[in-house]
């Protein structure tokens, strides 16, 4: 090889060299040629996290495809999740993700010059349809109650009283008659079927007519009643059967109570005004008393919050009570204005609630209300999906879930289209839906897997 051939090749190479550094580098720091093919443009990126993983991306329609995979087919060549999809020219996007078997996802987001759009809480639901776990009569009027630690559906079908176990999915007759109200006991160690309290363990019955009452409330600790008769309020103890006083009030209307920790509240009604009371428990005496606002027909619900939830039935005002113990007469109060029908308690501070048409998210904090979407038919029942992104709710003839995440919008997902007769239930893995229902022809409890 001559020098001169030498030579030539050598600057050859650094030609090619030069040429491909000039294309190389820009695109390293994120430009590439806009449309007209002679400008560089800064790029930004999606950075894109779903579960399950897996699926596909489509940018305006297009699937995105690695361009390292040359002689691989179009399908072969699809980009998949989790990714970083780099070097996209800056601008709005309809983005799609799909993954077999599950709905797919889809929202119009932007791109910005130098900057990175996220989607790292995407969560897919499977496209399926129920299945009948066991069938009821379609005429049949059902009283169901699951319990709070989701093992156990209590319900009492025509002279019946059955449970079903969640996990087993095996069913066991309890009791013969009509119960008109069930309750689960905190732990879900007691179900109460008006005055029968039973044993979920070890099928214990404990008859609680000789109370001399009409009304029983479980309280939070293990074993534990909370009962009105002529001589006042009292705790009744379901193992040792003994009763101890609460408070001595004789004659006086007691519309709910609840025993939380070493203390109890009580909603007693008096004549023109409705008051929450405080005690010490043992003590039989009231600590402290809270005027509410009017004459209503008020529930304590939400007994693990740490706030004092008291719903007004009629009015469907939720009233948050925040008080200091011990008691020395300092608390807060917040009153929810907007109606309330289902709420739920995300955390200390997050308060998801729904009207008949409304769903909602507030914060405690804050004292802000975030109207989260607006819906056709009356909402029966809602609940916060572990991912933390995502809510799921129902109505008479349908289950959907809501994604949090307003870029654009909030997603709504209809998961399910047929006749829900009962509250839907989502198990402790959050792996299925489970309710009463009727599809087509057959009536019974049904289990939707997510």
């Amino acid at each position: 090889m001559s020098l001169r051939f030498r030579r030539w090749l050598f600057a050859a190479f650094v030609l090619a060299f030069l040429i491909m550094a000039t294309l190389i580098v820009p695109y390293a720091f994120g430009y590439k040629l806009d449309g007209s093919g002679w400008k560089l443009q800064k790029t930004g990126m999606f950075v894109i996290e779903t579960k399950p993983k897996g699926a596909q991306i489509y940018l305006n329609d297009k699937l995105q495809t690695s361009n390292l995979l040359i002689w691989k087919s179009e399908q072969s060549k699809a980009i998949q999740t989790p990714t970083k999809l780099s070097h996209v020219s800056p601008g709005n996007y309809r983005v799609r993700l799909d993954l077999d078997g599950y709905w797919p996802w889809e929202k119009e987001l932007s791109v910005r010059a130098g900057e990175s759009t996220y989607l790292e809480d995407v969560r897919f639901f499977k496209r399926n349809l129920p299945e009948l776990l066991f069938k009821t009569e379609s005429n049949d009027k059902i009283n169901n109650l699951v319990s709070a630690d989701k093992n156990w559906l209590a319900y009492n079908v025509g002279k019946e009283l059955k449970l079903y176990n969640l996990e087993t999915e095996t069913t066991e007759n309890l009791a013969t008659g009509t119960f008109d109200n069930l309750d689960w006991s905190a732990d879900s160690t007691w179900l109460i079927a008006d005055r029968l309290a039973i044993n979920s363990v070890d099928r214990t019955q404990v008859n609680l007519a000789s109370l001399n009452t009409q009304k029983i409330w479980p309280g939070e600790l293990a074993n534990q009643v909370c009962y009105q008769n002529k001589n006042g309020l009292a705790s009744f103890d379901l193992k040792t059967k003994e009763s101890s006083l609460i408070l001595n009030n004789k004659n006086q209307n007691i519309s709910d109570c609840l025993i939380k920790e070493s203390y109890s509240y009580i909603i007693r009604q008096g004549a023109k005004h409705s008051e929450l009371v405080i005690t010490k428990n043992g003590s039989g005496k009231e600590l402290g008393i809270i005027a509410l606002p009017r004459l209503a027909q008020y529930q304590l619900i939400n007994s693990d919050s740490k706030q004092i939830n008291i719903w007004d039935s009629n009015s469907h005002k939720l009233i948050l009570i925040s008080i200091n113990l011990p008691w020395t007469n300092n608390y807060t109060v917040k009153t929810i204005t907007n109606p309330v029908n289902q709420s739920y308690w995300i955390d200390d501070n997050r308060l998801l609630y729904s009207s008949d048409f409304e769903i909602w998210l507030y914060d405690l904090s804050a004292n802000q209300h975030n109207l989260l979407t607006r819906v056709s038919r009356p909402i029966n029942n809602i609940f916060w999906h572990p991912s933390q992104n995502y809510i799921v709710f129902a109505t008479d003839q349908d289950i959907s879930s809501l994604e949090l995440d307003n870029r654009e919008r909030h997603n709504i997902t209809k998961l399910l289209t047929m006749q829900i007769d009962s509250q839907v239930m989502i198990d402790k893995d959050a792996k299925v839906l489970s309710f009463f229902g009727q599809l087509g022809q057959q009536s019974g409890y049904w289990q939707l897997e997510l």
